[in-house]
């Protein structure tokens, strides 16, 4: 799922949130950071799933993905972007794989950082690498 581009001096990090439609209180809604073992956001604020599950779908579960930017400047506060309704469709073939190894689909490489890349001292560097399958 992608974000927009965030703007803003300094450029703020983007992140996604999983927002419940089902209220917890009149006018309040649960928001929740987007983590888990098969879920990924990367450099440029896309979310990656390794692979899905029919709890992923928002109406199934009843929630909406939501893309967030957030500064390093305080207060921190995150401001909203894109609202995604996600839709988890069965496989064409009808064969569920998840639990099925000899049916899995291979990994591949979804996002990785350029071949070359170029790190500064006195900052945070990182690589990329994220695969799914």
């Amino acid at each position: 799922m992608s974000c927009p581009n965030a703007t803003g001096d300094p450029a703020p990090e983007v992140t996604w949130a999983i927002q419940s439609t089902v209220q917890v209180a009149e006018g309040q809604t649960q928001l929740t950071f987007f983590k888990s073992n098969r879920t990924v956001v990367g450099p440029d604020g896309t979310a990656y799933f390794t692979h899905v599950i029919a709890e992923d779908d928002s109406d199934v579960s009843n929630i909406l993905y939501i893309c967030l930017g957030v500064s390093e400047i305080a207060p921190q506060d995150y401001s909203l972007g894109t609202t995604v309704k996600l839709k988890v469709v069965p496989p064409r073939d009808g064969i569920e794989n998840a639990n099925k190894t000899n049916l899995n689909i291979e990994p591949f490489l979804m996002y990785g950082s350029p071949n070359k890349t170029l790190f500064r001292g006195g900052q945070e560097n990182r690589l990329w690498c994220i695969f799914g399958g």
